[in-house]
């Protein structure tokens, strides 16, 4: 037996910025988790690293939100929604950054296609789980991640995704056979 801890829409940056701990009244429940996941619904950079997208809400959190997440005990950070390029890929890029150095996990974005629709694959208690990130919302046809451009992947007829779900150890079919595994995503 094992306990997921799903989170959606997390945004620090106003309690980074005013150095309030969002996770104060949530982090006994993170640390329980054996896997926690958050949709970080910002991106996560320097003041200086992008400008932002012309769109009603736009959030940038600096980037001491990777480490304020990783002492809360989230795992993996989902990447795909309508924030996470908020301040261009660049911006992107270097929050991608900043939470791997956290040692968070990230989907749901990446330096390319192949990258963005990439899963963050665990064992945990003896059951393998594969976590993966899309979007359906897209403010933007730019901001969807191609063969060479950053972005995130939209969940509308994604071959790449598909074609990662459809194989291997996660495939429905072995998952039907065998109750213990789960498809996550």
């Amino acid at each position: 037996r094992w306990r997921l801890m799903a989170v959606g829409d997390v945004l620090l940056d106003d309690t980074e910025a005013r150095c309030a701990n969002a996770f104060a009244h949530v982090v006994p429940q993170l640390a329980d988790a054996d896997l926690a996941i958050v949709n970080l619904e910002t991106a996560v950079a320097s003041a200086a690293t992008g400008s932002p997208a012309v769109k009603t809400y736009v959030f940038k959190s600096p980037p001491s939100a990777a480490t304020t997440l990783a002492r809360a005990g989230v795992d993996i950070a989902n990447l795909a929604n309508n924030h996470s390029l908020d301040f261009g890929p660049a911006a992107l890029l270097e929050g991608i950054g900043h939470l791997e150095r956290a040692g968070i996990a990230v989907v749901g974005a990446g330096r390319d296609a192949n990258g963005a629709n990439a899963e963050v694959r665990r064992t945990i208690g003896g059951v393998r789980v594969a976590v993966l990130g899309a979007t359906r919302v897209m403010p933007a046809p730019a901001w969807a991640a191609t063969a060479s451009r950053p972005g995130i992947p939209s969940a509308y007829h994604n071959a790449g995704m598909s074609a990662r779900v459809n194989r291997g150890p996660y495939t429905r079919a072995r998952v039907a056979q065998s109750r213990p595994r789960r498809i996550i995503g």
